[in-house]
């Protein structure tokens, strides 16, 4: 993401979406708010604590969180 969309005024306040280049589409140089299909594993909270439980053994840290 360029910082073109950080500091363009159209977007100022809004906050917490995903915006994607649209040079793809042929627009080069606009952003386009894109809807962001999230899968049922990124929202399992088992599956989150094991992988984190995970990492801290692997690394040998304790983050705390």
């Amino acid at each position: 993401m360029k910082v073109d969309v950080a500091l363009s005024a159209e977007l100022e306040g809004k906050s917490g979406k995903y915006y994607a280049d649209q040079t793809f589409k042929f627009q080069p140089g606009t952003y386009a708010e894109e809807t962001v299909v999230v899968s049922p594993l990124a929202r399992d909270e088992n599956l989150s604590t094991s992988l984190w439980e995970y990492s801290e053994k692997v690394t040998q840290s304790q983050w705390g969180f």
